[in-house]
């Protein structure tokens, strides 16, 4: 396996411990992107709900953003730092 390959299930045990109405802090890095696009996949299937994000860094929050879709956007409650 490569690092890919455990960042991403890192990334896989990690948002499947996220339910509905948490406060979820997104952290920084590689990992935390792909988290964020396993996210958005949970949230428009429906899967969970009211989720709200802190983002570490306006870094991460613009890359959250940018990566998101507007449904997902839509769904996820963002926190300023």
């Amino acid at each position: 396996m490569n690092a890919t390959t455990y960042k991403l299930e890192a990334a896989q045990h990690a948002v499947r411990h996220v339910a509905s109405g948490m406060v979820v802090g997104l952290g920084h890095g590689s990992t935390v992107l792909l988290a964020i696009r396993l996210l958005a996949h949970r949230l428009n299937n429906g899967h969970i709900r009211n989720i709200r994000a802190v983002p570490c860094s306006s870094f991460i929050a613009e890359e959250a953003h940018q990566g998101c879709s507007t449904s997902y956007e839509r769904k996820l409650a963002w926190i300023s730092r």
